[in-house]
C-alpha cells in the first residue's frame, strides 16, 4: 500500500483543532502567503512544507485540491467545500474553516481561520452577520483578523472523505 501522508513531525496528516498557529512570511498586499500559513496551521505543517496557492499559476482553488490529493493515503484524505458565508448551515456549527474577508491593513484580501459559532436559534441559512464567526488565528503577526466593517467574502471547510 502506499506511504500515509505525514507532517514534519513524522504523524499522519490529519486537521488540527484547535490550529497550530503557523505566521506568515509574505506580506505584499493581495498576494501575500496568509492562505498558506492558514492551511499549514489547520493540518499542523510547517510553512515549507505547503505551497503558496495565491502564487500558483492554476489559481488557489486548484492548488489546494492538488495539494489534498498530493497528501492523501489509503486511509485518509481530504476535500474542500468553500461557501458564500450566507450559506453556512447548522451541519458546520463548531467547524474550523478559513475565512476571507477585507484585510484591516489596506484594500485587498485576507483570510484568518475562524470557528462557525453555534447559535441556539440558528436556521437552516445564516445571514452573513459577523457574530456567525469567532476568530481563531490571525497568520499576520499584528493579530487584527479582518475588516469588521466589511462583508465577507467566503469560508473554506477541509472534510475528511
Amino acid at each position: 500500500s502506499p506511504p500515509q501522508p505525514t507532517n514534519s513531525q513524522g504523524a499522519m496528516l490529519t486537521l488540527s483543532d484547535p490550529p497550530t498557529k503557523i505566521l506568515q512570511d509574505d506580506f505584499s498586499p493581495g498576494k501575500g502567503n496568509a492562505l498558506q500559513a492558514c492551511v499549514a496551521s489547520l493540518f499542523g505543517q510547517a510553512l515549507i512544507e505547503v505551497p503558496n496557492f495565491v502564487a500558483l499559476e492554476c489559481g488557489y482553488e486548484e492548488g489546494i485540491k492538488q495539494y489534498l490529493q498530493s497528501n492523501s493515503g489509503s486511509a485518509t484524505s481530504f476535500t474542500y467545500v468553500k461557501k458564500k458565508p450566507g450559506d453556512v448551515t447548522e451541519t458546520d456549527s463548531s467547524q474550523l474553516c478559513i475565512l476571507r474577508g477585507k484585510s484591516p491593513r489596506g484594500d485587498f484580501g485576507h483570510v484568518v481561520i475562524a470557528r462557525v459559532i453555534r447559535r441556539e436559534a440558528m436556521s437552516a441559512k445564516v445571514s452573513a452577520d459577523k457574530a456567525t464567526f469567532g476568530m481563531v488565528h490571525d497568520p499576520h503577526p499584528d493579530g487584527a483578523f479582518l475588516d469588521e466593517s466589511d462583508e465577507y467574502g467566503w469560508c473554506m471547510f477541509f472534510k475528511e472523505i
